[in-house]
């Protein structure tokens, strides 16, 4: 049977779809990518922002500088670290250290709140009484290997610089109980986004925001706090 007119016009127009569609699909692949990308987005500015009202109760005592009195011990600990051994509250003793919350998935605040705490480790190189504890709040996922496969990325002083890990029950309470930050109802993505300072005796000193630069305190305060609290001898 000879094709007629119309079954070529037929043909044709189904041609045409199939082009349309074709180059539709990895449109609409991009779309739905950018628009799940900026639903996480959101999802973790909210959880952020509960995290940080839920703060209120730790940064409303919380001493601004360091030569305001001493808010409280933190409790025991005992943490594995990525590259091997552990590090507990005792062997942090006579130390000055600073504590972050993070995992390795995040997408959001963990990595600026990682460089920023990268720019502290390399600042105070001369302070080689300055420990730093990065808490993974994901220990699921992160592993002792993931963990360090991370820290490679930014830790580049490892003997001052610590990836740990411990069970999320263990990490959630010393985060929320211990130190009174993060948001204990959403302990992952409404982890906080602030470093703690504590002291040599094992007392929080204070509270830094790790990712606005527009807040006092910031980084910046953070370094000075870490060089004054050294002159008097972690104290």
């Amino acid at each position: 049977m000879e094709p007629t007119v119309a079954n070529a016009h037929e043909v044709g127009f189904h041609l045409s779809m199939t082009d349309k569609t074709n180059h539709l699909i990895p449109v609409l692949i991009f779309a739905g990518i950018t628009l799940t990308v900026g639903l996480i987005g959101i999802l973790y500015l909210l959880m952020e922002d509960k995290a940080s009202k839920s703060e209120i109760r730790a940064e409303s005592h919380a001493p601004r500088r360091i030569d305001v009195p001493p808010l409280h011990a933190v409790p025991d600990f005992r943490f594995a670290k990525s590259r091997g051994g552990e590090i507990s509250k005792e062997s942090l003793r006579g130390k000055i250290w600073v504590v972050d919350f993070m995992f390795t998935t995040c997408p959001t605040i963990c990595p600026t709140m990682t460089k920023s705490l990268a720019e502290v480790v390399r600042d105070t190189q001369d302070l080689p009484e300055v420990r730093f504890v990065s808490i993974t709040v994901d220990p699921e996922t992160d592993t002792l290997a993931v963990l360090n496969a991370y820290a490679e990325k930014f830790a580049h002083d490892p003997a001052r610089w610590f990836f740990v890990r411990a069970e999320a029950d263990l990490v959630h309470d010393f985060s929320y109980r211990g130190l009174g930050i993060g948001d204990p109802d959403n302990p992952i993505v409404g982890h906080s986004a602030r470093f703690a300072l504590i002291d040599a005796d094992g007392r929080v000193r204070g509270f830094y925001h790790g990712i606005k630069r527009d807040k006092i305190p910031d980084v910046d305060e953070l370094k000075e706090d870490l060089r004054e609290l050294s002159a008097r001898g972690g104290r």
